[in-house]
């Protein structure tokens, strides 16, 4: 069954570049109509000054063009100015947000997480520049927590290796509980599940360890 197809999915964006389109159809409408309105009024003039003539119509509006043909080029350069001015103003709504993300992503790429995406007030996109931001924050928080936990390994490995007997149960148990909030946090995230296995192979580690430690004695 195939699934139904929902085209108002951005419902203010959509209404927005609507409302001007039908602006600048409008626009270049009146500006069409009162030229032709005048071209037609100069014909019907010229026609009535022409009465009792064997002119036809055709000649007159021949005759009509070739006295305002730069009036009608005029109106297709203005309307062409029309288009292109609302054409690049509404589109760089977009186009200027657009930079912004790519340029944020791949500094995010690249491991600064103190990036933030701040975008105009008539900007588009704040919804996924605030999504982006969300993620930056959970991902900042994340590899904080990694950043204690490392600390708090090299701390209770260094301990190990002073090779403290007191210390070396309570050392092991420390470890086993920072790989286990390891593990937590790697959780949280989608990847090659034979890397959520790395806390596992900690704890393993540990455990040689301490046979190793205990068979030492």
């Amino acid at each position: 069954m195939s699934q139904r197809k929902i085209y108002l999915v951005q419902r203010e964006m959509q209404g927005k570049f609507t409302l001007t389109l039908l602006m600048l159809i409008f626009l270049v409408a009146v500006i069409s109509f009162c030229n032709l309105y005048v071209i037609g009024q100069y014909a019907l003039d010229h026609m009535s000054t022409m009465q009792g003539s064997p002119t036809s119509i055709g000649v007159v509006f021949s005759e009509a063009l070739a006295v305002l043909w730069p009036r009608l080029l005029l109106i297709i350069l203005v309307n062409v100015i029309i288009v292109v001015i609302i054409g690049v103003f509404y589109s760089h709504q977009f186009a200027g947000p657009s930079y912004k993300l790519e340029k944020s992503i791949r500094e995010i790429a690249q491991g600064d997480l103190a990036t933030r995406i701040h975008l105009r007030k008539g900007d588009s996109m704040h919804n996924v520049a605030d999504s982006l931001n969300l993620m930056v924050d959970n991902f900042r928080t994340v590899v904080l927590r990694a950043q204690e936990l490392t600390r708090q390994l090299k701390d209770e490995g260094e301990k190990l290796a002073a090779h403290d007997e007191a210390q070396t149960d309570k050392s092991i148990a420390a470890l086993k509980g920072i790989a286990g909030e390891l593990e937590d946090l790697w959780s949280g995230f989608r990847v090659d599940p034979g890397s959520k296995s790395a806390a596992s192979q900690v704890e393993n580690s540990l455990e040689e360890a301490r046979q190793a430690a205990d068979t030492e004695d």
